[in-house]
């Protein structure tokens, strides 16, 4: 069970967050390669069923000591969580508190083992002023600015059936495209990230109007990315729809040089993940995506 409530953490949001970074600080764990222990960040979008206007990608704020486990603290900037770890039948690490949760999810399907270990798929689902909320979205050891200042050439990042795309006609259904494959090249010279999303398996729905996703030019600032621009594309071609508009996208760099990942050899992060939302005049298109 928690630690403490929800309804707490909003009537007293310091003193909670003073009690879960001392926790947290007692905590063991850290970054893979020997890191010491790295902060948690990540970034999530925000959805709502009744009002697609209202959406909203959120960067996510965690406690010191790097340990997905035991006791977390997250602050999404709209809601804080100070909360102990249960773990359901499937293998997610879950944590609720009167009826309100949040899960660290080992991979998109929820199962364990997951082949990261400096990054997690994250959802948020919580009820505030009587309306429910719900977020996807990445959560990580942070790759602190410190280190990415040592890091330098050219890596290329990839994840496996781990990035999946919400679509959201205007008019019509949602389409759910996931899992498919992440392709991230970072260049740590130039502060500059591309990202490629594609190989998506069955959607939810027949005739999806796009089957690539692509982030071009994101900007890298510490630890953090995001900006660059969207476009999707249909058998290789750019479609048009959905791209542009009000787009954004934020993402951390996570742990630093792991020998597992197809990253390593150099000084750079072992990990990377991100979550973007662009609402346009044919709908809204959200995802998320984690590699190393």
């Amino acid at each position: 069970m928690a630690t403490t409530t929800t309804d707490l953490a909003r009537r007293a949001p310091a003193l909670i967050a003073a009690v879960s970074l001392a926790s947290l600080a007692a905590c063991s764990g850290g970054g893979s390669g020997g890191a010491p222990p790295i902060t948690l960040k990540g970034a999530s979008f925000w959805l709502p069923s009744s009002n697609l206007d209202e959406a909203a990608l959120r960067n996510i704020d965690g406690g010191a000591g790097g340990n997905f486990g035991s006791v977390i603290f997250i602050d999404d900037g709209f809601a804080e969580f100070l909360q102990e770890e249960t773990q359901s039948s499937d293998g997610t690490i879950f944590f609720q508190e009167n009826g309100d949760n949040f899960a660290i999810v080992s991979t998109p399907d929820g199962q364990s083992p997951s082949q990261y270990s400096d990054i997690r798929y994250l959802r948020l689902e919580y009820t505030r002023g009587g309306e429910r909320f719900v977020q996807n979205g990445i959560i990580g050891r942070f790759t602190s600015d410190d280190l990415l200042a040592d890091a330098s050439g050219t890596a290329l990042y990839t994840g496996i059936a781990t990035s999946e795309v919400l679509v959201t006609p205007k008019t019509g259904d949602d389409f759910n495209l996931r899992p498919g494959d992440a392709t991230v090249s970072v260049d740590f010279n130039r502060g500059v990230i591309d990202v490629v999303l594609d190989n998506f398996g069955a959607s939810a729905a027949v005739g999806t109007p796009f089957d690539e996703v692509r982030i071009d030019g994101m900007t890298i600032t510490g630890g953090r990315f995001g900006g660059g621009t969207l476009v999707v594309l249909k058998s290789g071609t750019p479609t048009g729809d959905f791209s542009g508009g009000d787009f954004r996208s934020s993402g951390i760099f996570a742990g630093w040089n792991d020998s597992n990942g197809t990253a390593a050899g150099g000084d750079i992060p072992a990990e990377l993940g991100g979550a973007f939302l662009a609402a346009t005049t044919d709908g809204t298109v959200a995802g998320r995506y984690v590699a190393d």
